[in-house]
């Protein structure tokens, strides 16, 4: 692999944009009320509760808007977790499993390095724990599936199991290398 590759769940980011959108207009909406005087009652008390609304609107669209930023980057040195606000990179050498997780209405992907799994990615879903009865059970909630059940939602399929791939070739290539 030369240069990198991003990888992202796709109704994440469809997700996420859309509630950007939504708080976004929400909070546009109740501070236009509040410039208009449009508000039915003009007492102190409605004012300053519709100012903590649009103060709340506005800070979950900026988390919202932040959260846009979650990806794994891979490219030849190692992966790199991007989060809301940090990042965090694991060699190629360091890592010990990729691993996917069911959950209740949202998917997991772990990359594990010094025994602890690190999220890198997630995907809602509209099944409520749909992996209970497909396959067999990983032997705790926390080790997950190393092969993705077949009922992984399709668009954290795709990225879980290229990443997997590569770390796969990677282990294998270090491990010849050392042989």
């Amino acid at each position: 692999m030369s240069g990198h590759r991003t990888l992202r769940c796709r109704r994440t980011v469809g997700l996420l944009l859309f509630g950007v959108a939504a708080f976004a207009g929400m909070s546009g909406k109740t501070a236009w009320l509040l410039v208009t005087d449009d508000l039915p009652d003009h007492s102190a008390v409605r004012r300053v509760g519709a100012l903590l609304i649009v103060l709340l609107l506005l800070g979950l669209t900026v988390l919202m808007a932040a959260a846009l930023r979650s990806r794994v980057v891979m490219d030849d040195s190692g992966v790199e977790l991007v989060t809301s606000f940090k990042r965090h990179r694991i060699p190629w050498k360091n890592i010990e499993r990729v691993t996917v997780h069911p959950g209740f209405r949202v998917w997991r992907v772990r990359v594990w390095a010094d025994g602890v799994g690190r999220l890198a990615l997630l995907c809602p879903t509209n099944a409520v724990n749909s992996g209970v009865a497909v396959g067999p059970r990983p032997l705790s909630g926390l080790s997950g599936y190393d092969v993705a059940p077949p009922n992984t939602p399709r668009p954290l399929r795709r990225p879980y199991e290229e990443l997997r791939a590569e770390w796969l070739r990677r282990r294998a290539a270090a491990q010849a290398g050392t042989d």
